[in-house]
């Protein structure tokens, strides 16, 4: 069982038992990793589309991170218009932190 998961199984049923049972059991493990794998499709599809989004975008954005209790952010990502309104560019390295008080 553990082989079987470490190598990628969604689920893992054990033999014998009550057949309906085990079939009931198995029709339920199917729809769970159905929903899982269209949950994830969906959630690469919506990724994808919030990318090109933000990379088609005329406007300037800027992704940040708060931390340290909002006292501080650390960009994330800026698109090619607010590299230019920052004069900034990847290689000026974007994971900075500046402060917010």
């Amino acid at each position: 069982m553990i082989e079987a998961l470490n190598s990628g199984a969604d689920f893992y049923l054990q033999k014998g038992g009550e057949l309906k049972s085990q079939f009931a059991e198995l029709e339920h493990k199917i729809r769970r990793a159905v929903e899982h794998r269209t949950d994830e499709m969906a959630s690469l599809e919506s990724e994808e589309r919030f990318r090109q989004l933000f990379s088609r975008m005329p406007s300037g954005v800027a992704i940040y991170e708060a931390v340290d209790e909002g006292e501080d952010v650390v960009f994330r990502d800026f698109n090619a218009p607010a590299e230019a309104i920052e004069q900034h560019t990847p290689a000026h390295g974007y994971f900075r932190s500046i402060p917010c008080g």
